[in-house]
């Protein structure tokens, strides 16, 4: 409850040292556009003073040899793999042996994505960009805080603290999902954020309640143990929209066709068609890998199901 009421509450208090700061959460929108005339303002005067332009930081970085020419690349690939390691840990969902080592795949992705997204992040503030956004920050802060800052130290301390204060889109997401904060929003829905505009935490806590209200509704809605894993839910939301997208490309002669064989890219994809297959359809697949086995070569007519189905049919056109 500690964690609702300090993204709930009007007010954050900090205390630094013998002083307890109050500082306003939900920032009005005349404050915010004071703000941003002031970093406008800001920008205008140091455009000519040698500031770098935040476009430039992946190419300077590049010829540093700090970041890979392809870079970009690497994101993307990055991030693809994390959804199929998503996928996959869904997938494996009952196997707690493969669930540990996605896992653990699933983290070293996640620390490389933040290793690359750091080295961007960290040269912003030497751009005009990031510096009038600084400051458009420390100019609502100023007036958004009391007892008033007298010293830039103290101004600095509280910046620093509110951040170290801040509550990680983890933590806002397992709230989400969990009393008493479910029971709350299901009564009142946002009309449970009292105070507006919205902050960066309330609003990211009422996305995800919504995604969970969907979660929860689902017809196919998996087990609560999936849905306690954030990795693990991310899959079973992955693998939804993956069937949809093949649905999609499935035309009415294909979807009329008796067996439709489906190219997997890799065996995470494999799996997945596998996967959806009916039991039924599972059984007559390994029916028809033991004859292969078997007999080392099948003409498709000569496998035993094929067989057994023309069998029937003929003799319900006899009968």
């Amino acid at each position: 409850m500690d964690c609702i009421n300090k993204i709930m509450t009007k007010f954050r208090r900090v205390r630094i040292g013998s002083t307890v700061y109050r500082v306003r959460q939900n920032i009005s929108w005349d404050l915010k556009n004071a703000a941003e005339e002031y970093a406008e303002k800001l920008r205008k005067q140091y455009r000519f003073d040698g500031w770098l332009c935040r476009a430039e930081i992946p190419r300077i970085l590049v010829l540093r040899e700090i970041l890979d020419e392809n870079y970009e690349s690497q994101l993307r690939l990055l991030n693809k793999r994390l959804e199929d390691y998503k996928f996959q840990i869904y997938l494996e969902r009952e196997n707690p042996v493969s669930v540990r080592k996605v896992t653990a795949s699933i983290e070293k992705t996640k620390s490389s994505i933040i290793e690359l997204a750091a080295k961007l992040a960290f040269m912003d503030q030497f751009t005009l960009e990031g510096y009038t956004e600084l400051e458009a920050s420390r100019f609502v802060l100023r007036r958004s805080v009391s007892p008033r800052l007298t010293k830039y130290t103290d101004l600095l301390n509280l910046e620093r603290a509110l951040g170290d204060d801040i509550v990680h889109s983890e933590k806002i997401r397992e709230l989400a999902r969990t009393e008493p904060w479910r029971s709350i929003w299901n009564a009142k829905k946002q009309a449970a954020f009292r105070y507006q505009p919205l902050t960066s935490e309330q609003l990211s806590l009422c996305s995800f309640s919504r995604m969970y209200d969907g979660v929860y509704k689902h017809a196919e809605r998996p087990d609560d143990y999936v849905i306690e894993n954030d990795d693990m839910l991310d899959g079973w939301i992955i693998s939804l929209n993956r069937k949809e997208n093949r649905k999609d490309k499935v035309n009415q002669k294909i979807a009329n066709s008796r067996e439709v064989f489906v190219m997997a890219k890799d065996q995470v994809e494999a799996n997945e068609v596998y996967s959806q297959n009916p039991a039924d359809i599972r059984f007559i697949q390994k029916s028809r890998q033991k004859q292969l086995e078997r007999q080392g070569s099948v003409r498709y007519a000569d496998f035993g199901d094929v067989k057994r189905e023309r069998l029937l049919q003929n003799a319900q056109k006899q009968g």
